[in-house]
């Protein structure tokens, strides 16, 4: 296990990780820029669990105030074996329990998992949430939400908004050129 509080050399590999996990799920590539932006501003930590020197699993964490929130955890099994995804299962709980004794004792109070599906429908949901809820802990309801107060605002929200529509539906209009 490495748990990198200054992580601004590791960006790369960790960003590489993602990328191939993204690649994997259809998903956007990590938002480097952000990652930079919260390591300039000493917002975030990275823990990485590795067997011989092969990384299995990667977490990247927000930090305010007294807590520690969850906002990227990555581990690339799928067109793997068994047994293999089973070790990366594996890793992946033992490092947010890891991540989780770390955060407690350089006095954080409060591991935000980054939510609950509302829709449990789909087995990878209900897995997900049913991982999160094996850790015990308490549920909370939270919102995070951007709401315009100025005519500034107001503009700008809804070109953000655009923007990232835009990144977003990128990845996917690539994958199918």
């Amino acid at each position: 296990m490495d748990f990198i509080a200054e992580p601004e050399s590791r960006l790369n590999e960790f960003g590489t990780f993602f990328d191939a996990f993204a690649r994997q799920e259809s998903l956007a590539p990590c938002d480097r820029q952000w990652l930079v932006a919260a390591c300039k501003a000493r917002q975030l930590a990275l823990s990485s669990a590795s067997r011989n020197g092969e990384a299995l699993v990667w977490h990247a964490h927000v930090l305010c105030g007294k807590t520690a929130g969850l906002y990227y955890s990555v581990s690339c099994f799928r067109n793997r074996d068994n047994d293999y995804r089973a070790l990366v299962g594996r890793a992946n709980r033992w490092l947010h329990w890891k991540d989780m004794l770390h955060f407690k004792d350089v006095g954080m109070e409060r591991y935000d998992w980054g939510g609950l599906f509302e829709d449990e429908s789909t087995p990878e949901r209900a897995g997900i949430n049913n991982f999160k809820r094996d850790f015990g802990g308490r549920q909370e309801r939270t919102y995070h939400c951007s709401v315009p107060v100025t005519v500034t605002g107001r503009v700008w929200l809804p070109l953000r908004d655009a923007w990232r529509q835009r990144i977003r539906a990128a990845p996917a209009a690539t994958a199918m050129a």
